[in-house]
């Protein structure tokens, strides 16, 4: 028996690993000793091994999913992992979803594959398998709650922040009035290939905003023309950039 390969187009998370093999033969899956309990979060990985061809059909060239269902009719479907193939086999991997796991008691799943062949479009699927949810504990219920300071501080907080972005929106709907200024400047002097472009930045350094001038194929920056300064102070910029451009005027 040939070495097993990874089959394309599925991901692959190297961290998950079972040494338990579910074997799938003639679209059964045995009973999974594994068990999940209420509120996991891709804990659970069960591993798959099933017979590549399925009446001569390559299993590999179709798409490999699971599809589960809650008992209250609700369910989804994943994207099974770790896919490999051998001449003879197809292993892959299910890691068990939370919406899988928000309630206690029994799902089904099964697995199925889907893609085309000469006769038309092929689908290939599993009998479903019922799989064991456990009852859990709610994580954070012994956590003391917290008091009623910690929501008038964070209003205090949030009204200081929507003041600096005031501070800031101003700041940058000035530099624009700037650069239409610039541009009636240019105009007035009898530039007709200009272009301006505003580029408000926060180096670490010198957070501000600097202007250049883009005439005839060559970048000029200005410092002061007239009225307008090419460095506007803008304290507290975030980390960020943002880029208002003039249209091309004649």
């Amino acid at each position: 028996m040939s070495e097993f390969i990874k089959v394309d187009g599925y991901q692959v998370w190297p961290e998950y690993e079972d040494h338990e093999v579910i074997d799938i033969s003639d679209r059964a899956i045995p009973d999974i000793n594994q068990v999940s309990v209420m509120g996991e979060s891709h804990s659970q990985y069960i591993r798959f091994r099933a017979n590549r061809y399925s009446d001569g059909i390559d299993l590999t060239e179709m798409r490999l999913q699971v599809t589960y269902e809650l008992a209250d009719g609700s369910g989804s479907e994943c994207q099974v992992v770790n896919v490999k193939a051998n001449d003879r086999f197809l292993s892959f991997g299910w890691v068990i979803p939370p919406q899988a796991t928000r309630k206690s008691g029994r799902i089904r799943f099964s697995v199925w594959a889907a893609g085309e062949t000469s006769a038309g479009k092929y689908l290939w699927k599993t009998i479903p398998l019922q799989y064991q949810i456990a009852e859990g504990l709610a994580i954070g219920k012994g956590i003391t709650p917290p008091t009623d300071d910690w929501f008038v501080e964070f209003i205090r907080l949030m009204d200081e922040k929507i003041e600096e972005v005031k501070t800031l929106v101003g700041a940058a709907e000035q530099a624009v009035k700037d650069v239409q200024y610039l541009k009636d400047l240019l105009l007035s002097s009898g530039g007709n290939t200009a272009k301006v472009e505003v580029q408000i930045s926060a180096p670490r350094d010198l957070p501000g905003i600097r202007v250049k001038c883009l005439r005839d194929g060559n970048t000029y920056n200005y410092r002061t023309v007239g009225a307008f300064t090419s460095s506007f102070m803008v304290p507290g910029w975030p980390e960020m950039a943002m880029v208002a451009s003039v249209e091309d005027f004649p």
